[in-house]
């Protein structure tokens, strides 16, 4: 039987399905081989739907073409940055790369159905897919909801997310500091990793906690307060060496709008944006807030 659309769950603003990858044990062995590589495999790959796509190609054909060329520039990328040619084949195999497309194709099978040809262009929605290797989150709470209306997360290897429910989070305290934290200030980027921490258990006060293997769904649009998310603070060992060892798909339904903004965002590096807060840690007890885009 065909699995059921996430969004026909209207009620839910969230939903974790824990061990949802048992079913590809392969691909968690694999992601787990290619973090090991560290800082050579780090990596950010975002795909946008019919984006550098060819005439006639479905999204599915779009994203598994994609990935499969970037896993494969990826090869040449860690023997050029030290990997033995093992290594190198074993973190970017053909195999994993199919399989990787599998799994793609099998979360877009989870998403609303593609857009009635009547549909207005203000309504069209659009798919966005970012996979993430051996890259640090922003630590502190934030709220994507305008950057999507419909999240799929799935970390392949390391921690995932770290959720705030809505009805355990201090909404008087988070209007109050807009979201941001007041004490990082511009002339100020470099900040104490405790606060970040102090402030984060303001905002909420019972965290969730995702794990590798888990599929999380995040409802965004117009909710009024919706489900908040950051990344886990590395410890002092990862930050000491450097070394952060993760690999999350992240799968977005947008508007067209947010699309080219989000393209535009990523790929010109001279695009001039409203901004808002990053926050990563940097060195041991200390962390780097950083001015990104904001939410379109």
């Amino acid at each position: 039987a065909s699995p059921p659309r996430l969004s026909e769950a209207s009620q839910l603003r969230a939903s974790v399905q824990q061990g949802f990858l048992e079913r590809w044990p392969q691909l968690r062995s694999w992601a787990e081989a290619l973090c090991a590589q560290g800082e050579k495999a780090q990596d950010e790959l975002m795909y946008w739907e019919n984006y550098l796509g060819k005439a006639g190609e479905t999204v599915k054909e779009q994203f598994s073409r994609q990935i499969r060329e970037d896993f494969g520039n990826m090869y040449q990328q860690l023997i050029e940055a030290g990997c033995c040619e093992a290594e190198a084949a074993q973190a970017t195999s053909s195999e994993a790369r199919d399989e990787l497309c599998e799994l793609v194709k099998h979360l877009l099978d989870l998403m609303p159905a593609e857009s009635d040809p009547a549909t207005s262009s203000a309504e069209k929605r659009f798919f966005a897919l970012q996979i993430d290797v051996n890259q640090q989150g922003c630590i502190k709470f934030h709220d994507g909801r305008r950057f999507t209306t419909l999240r799929i997360q799935v970390p392949l290897h390391g921690a995932g997310p770290v959720l705030a429910a809505p009805e355990d989070v201090d909404w008087e305290f988070w209007e109050a500091e807009g979201g941001l934290l007041g004490f990082a200030q511009d002339d100020e980027e470099d900040t104490d990793l405790s606060a970040v921490e102090e402030w984060n258990k303001k905002v909420c006060k019972s965290e969730m906690w995702t794990s590798a293997g888990d599929l999380i769904l995040l409802k965004g649009g117009e909710l009024p307060r919706p489900v908040l998310q950051r990344f886990p603070s590395p410890s002092a060992e990862q930050l000491e060496s450097g070394s952060h060892h993760s690999l999350l798909i992240t799968l977005d339904h947008v508007t067209e709008e947010v699309k080219d903004q989000l393209i535009e965002m990523h790929m010109d590096p001279e695009s001039e944006e409203e901004t808002n807060q990053c926050v990563t840690a940097s060195q041991p007890n200390r962390v780097f807030c950083v001015e990104l885009p904001s939410d379109p």
